[in-house]
Formats: C-alpha cells, structure tokens, sequence
C-alpha cells in the first residue's frame, strides 16, 4: 500500500515538472541570446520534439497510476498533449513570443513518438492484437 502511494506521488510529481517547465519554456520572452551561444532560432524548434514525447509519455504514467486503461491512457495523453501545445502556440502573443504552426507541428511529432514509444516498450502485446 506504501509503495504505490510513493509511486503515484512520484509520477504526478514527475507530470508536474515536465509540465512546468513546458510551460515556463513556452512563455519566456524571446531574446537574442541563443544566437549569441551558437543556436539559432529554427534549431530551439528541434527542442519542441524530446520536450513534448517526454510530456505524452509521462502523461500515460500519471493516467495509468489512476488505474486508466492503457488505450484510455494513451488517447487522453495525445489529446491533452496535442491542445495544450495548440493553447501554448495561440496564448504565446500575450508573452511577447510569436505563434507558430511549425512548433505546434513539432510538438505533434513529440506526442506521437512519445506515445508510440509508450505502445512499443510498455505494452506491445496489447496493441499487436489491434
């Protein structure tokens, strides 16, 4: 009884970070800065993809220690992960960052990787029989 408690305190506690830095990440203001460092700003859009598998994978993890079904988890985690890359894209203006399709597409092929992944490595004898 102990264990489990422990372990949903760590994947909620795991959920809540990588959302909050999703979320402090999107609606810093833009600055010149990663071009002083050697990044340019169309490669800051390859961090959307790892940022955003990481999200719908540990989505599946928070749904799942609710005892949700592993097909129940997966479609919520790549609903939720898909509208709020698509809330961050259209509230960013309000932070003085940009909306961009091209991010929310990034963020897309994150969620689908990360769900993929989550298919392929935690329960593939589940989704064979599809």
């Amino acid at each position: 009884m102990f264990e489990r408690r422990l372990y949903k305190l760590g994947v909620t506690l795991s959920w809540i970070g990588v959302l909050a830095v999703i979320l402090v990440a999107s609606f810093m203001p833009e600055q010149e800065g990663p071009q002083e460092q050697g990044i340019l700003p169309q490669d800051w859009n390859l961090f959307h993809i790892p940022a955003y598998a990481i999200l719908a994978v540990v989505t599946v993890g928070f749904l799942r220690s609710r005892r949700l079904s592993p097909h129940t988890a997966i479609g919520i985690s790549i609903l939720f992960s898909s509208l709020l890359g698509l809330g961050i894209e259209w509230l960013q203006p309000l932070f003085g960052r940009t909306q961009s399709l091209i991010d929310f597409g990034f963020n897309e092929i994150g969620v689908l990787l990360g769900t993929t992944a989550v298919m392929v490595f935690f329960y593939p004898r589940q989704w064979l029989r599809l």
